[in-house]
């Protein structure tokens, strides 16, 4: 059957969906989005941009019956968000329906990447530079890396989990911290990776996003900074701004053609205050990554790279610009994480204002789609006015 139209279909919605909607709407890409019963009554499914279809985007099979499910007289480049989604794509790849794309390596480099404890030897055997860890699976092991590692340390689930109860990170300054907080975990969650901290802020973390085609070749690259995480120290992105960095594109990019990547990818580094030199934390690979939209607003489209590649359509690569400014917010987590530091007496209210300065791009606001600010305005009246008749 001859193929009429190629859409992209993105799967789960969220700040990440949305970026990923918008670069390839403005383009003038058809687009179908999955999203969750939940994530169709939050603000950003007010985008103006794709067809939506609900579907539980956490439930792998679901997620398969409805590609199946899709007119077969298309073909379809999927557009994940999640890891779990990568995980049971990448393992079921072969299950896909044959008119649907996903761009991808093979299923034990995508198996290794996304293992904390896999990605580490690796990386140690390769002379990839990686902070000290220990894995612990019990009690014993947590004894061990308490005496085996320089506080403070960070501890991570092995994957990434989306547990009720769990964060994606946890700090400790002593082994008595530790021995606490594991106990209370202990039913919830038993495997974790400890890290030894690297000195520095939220400004200390940088990360390189790029695209990588079929045949090896780099096709885009950014590289950023976060201004400031939620939560502090060891969380996501609230705010971030281009850092243009050749040292980091290349590092990546050796590190993704040594284990064979191809797609979309991603590398976390924490830069130690007081060395200067980069440590690796962990790669995104197959995906988008949360603060996507501040590439985009600097005119690095990975999204609209990869379809376009994919796509077999002639492809200029397209790297971050010395001259690169714009800076990325997400409004809610950077409101938090402003109010913490500022309580903490480590950030004034002025020097908040001062950091904004080259925001120009936002997790729900943009001028082409203003379906998602107007919900966020809309649903904040609505709240303040039902607290205001219950008063």
């Amino acid at each position: 059957m001859k193929k009429t139209r190629t859409y992209a279909v993105v799967i789960g919605l969220g700040s990440n969906g949305l970026a990923n909607a918008r670069a390839l709407g403005q383009h003038g890409i058809a687009i179908i989005i999955f999203l969750s019963s939940h994530e169709a009554t939050e603000v950003y499914a007010a985008t103006r941009y794709g067809r939506q279809q609900i579907v539980d985007v956490t439930d792998g099979p679901a997620i398969l019956r409805q590609l199946h499910a899709l007119p077969e007289n298309a073909n379809y480049v999927l557009f994940l968000t999640t890891d779990y989604q990568v995980r049971y794509l990448s393992e079921h790849r072969d299950d896909l329906p044959e008119n649907c794309i996903l761009q991808a390596p093979e299923k034990q480099v995508v198996d290794m990447l996304l293992h904390k404890d896999l990605f580490d030897d690796f990386c140690r055997s390769h002379d990839f530079p990686v902070p000290q860890v220990a894995m612990v699976r019990g009690h014993n092991d947590v004894r061990e890396a308490c005496q085996n590692l320089v506080f403070p340390v960070i501890a991570k689930t092995l994957t990434k989990s989306y547990k009720s109860g769990l964060q994606k990170a946890y700090t400790f300054e002593d082994a008595q911290e530790v021995a606490s907080w594991y106990d209370s975990m202990y039913e919830v969650h038993r495997t974790f990776i400890f890290q030894e901290f690297i000195p520095g802020t939220d400004h200390s973390v940088f990360f390189t996003m790029q695209y990588i085609s079929a045949t090896g070749e780099l096709l885009a690259s950014f590289t950023g900074r976060k201004i400031r995480q939620w939560r502090p120290l060891n969380g996501g992105t609230a705010s971030a701004e281009p850092a243009y960095n050749e040292y980091l594109r290349q590092l990546t990019y050796d590190f993704f053609r040594k284990v064979n990547f191809c797609g979309i990818g991603s590398m976390e580094y924490k830069q130690d205050s007081r060395t200067g030199k980069f440590y690796m934390i962990e790669p995104t690979v197959c995906r988008t990554d949360f603060q996507e939209g501040v590439a985009i607003a600097n005119a690095v489209n990975i999204p609209m790279v990869a379809y376009r590649d994919i796509c077999g359509q002639d492809v200029q690569p397209v790297f971050l610009s010395e001259n690169s400014r714009k800076a990325w917010m997400h409004v809610l987590n950077d409101r938090l994480s402003r109010d913490w530091y500022i309580s903490q007496k480590e950030l004034t209210y002025s020097e908040w204002l001062a950091s904004l300065r080259h925001v120009r791009s936002f997790d729900a606001f943009a001028f082409h789609d203003p379906g998602p600010f107007l919900q966020t305005i809309r649903k904040k009246f609505e709240t303040r006015l039902g607290k205001f008749l219950k008063s």
